[in-house]
């Protein structure tokens, strides 16, 4: 039988990350939408490695509640958990993959063709403007585009926009429907081989620039900015911004998993010292 989700540890992993929100405000972290490590889900990729994906997730949505408690706007804390989804969703498909679960493969289909056509629109020249296309040429200057206090997006620029939160959203519940079944023939220990690391990076640092773009540009940008979407591809490099996303997304994922071998060899060398004083106490 499946063992319940221990509370205590929950709430733990939760205020490490408000402490680590108010810290990021007093020393003024910077945080700008997969652009700067974000402190406040880095509890959550620990737990990833140490729990596994049940208690990562539940910790990533609190996680995202106390940051919107602790002062953030909607249109920032949704950028934020899709930043952090792709590797909890990943992460979880992978554990249980590599350990005999067999997915339905028409649903993983669904997902990564949904990113891998996102990719596509993302870098296609209808989507990049041929200056911000250029890494080496700067953008257009911002006095063509006039902020706006209202901005009313069409239908087709909504949906875009709220299409990786959604069906990220949608995949992570499928990947928990079936970890709660099977969880107990995974190893919470997994990711501490090197090579599963980087095959998830693999996987997941791509949809997670995906998803940060698409988000940013067609759903969040626009209430933060005042700018439209055809306004903010003037003032935002995709490829620049997809670099960026990849490389911090990395730092946070290798910081929680350092932080995970750190506390893994620290309890190893405690068991060690315990066994020799376990078999004297045996002898007398």
């Amino acid at each position: 039988m499946a063992e319940k989700v221990s509370m205590r540890v929950v709430l733990a992993f939760l205020s490490v990350a408000v402490v680590l929100e108010i810290f990021s405000h007093v020393a003024g972290f910077p945080i700008d939408f997969g652009i700067g490590v974000d402190l406040a889900f880095i509890p959550a990729l620990f737990a990833l490695f140490v729990f596994g994906f049940e208690y990562a997730l539940l910790i990533s949505i609190l996680a995202f509640l106390a940051v919107l408690a602790l002062g953030a706007t909607w249109f920032e804390a949704i950028l934020r958990l899709v930043g952090v989804l792709p590797f909890l969703c990943i992460a979880g498909y992978q554990s249980l993959s590599m350990h005999g679960f067999k997915f339905n493969t028409a649903v993983l289909n669904a997902f990564l063709g949904l990113y891998l056509a996102l990719l596509v629109f993302i870098f296609s020249p209808q989507f990049i403007p041929s200056e911000a296309g250029n890494l080496f040429v700067p953008p257009n200057s911002l006095a063509a585009a006039q902020q706006e206090r209202f901005v009313v997006l069409s239908f087709g620029e909504l949906l875009l926009g709220i299409m990786p939160a959604v069906s990220l959203a949608l995949f992570s519940l499928f990947v928990l429907r079936c970890w709660v079944n099977y969880k107990n023939k995974v190893d919470s220990l997994f990711f501490a081989n090197g090579s599963a690391l980087g095959w998830m990076l693999l996987l997941a640092l791509p949809i997670r620039g995906a998803a940060i773009i698409t988000t940013y540009m067609y759903y969040s940008g626009p209430a933060l900015t005042g700018l439209r979407p055809t306004q903010l591809l003037l003032t935002v490099n995709p490829l620049a911004l997809f670099m960026w996303c990849i490389a911090f997304g990395m730092i946070e994922l290798l910081v929680g998993w350092a932080a995970f071998l750190t506390v893994e060899d620290v309890a190893k060398r405690f068991v060690k010292k315990q066994i020799p004083r376990v078999s004297r106490t045996k002898k007398r």
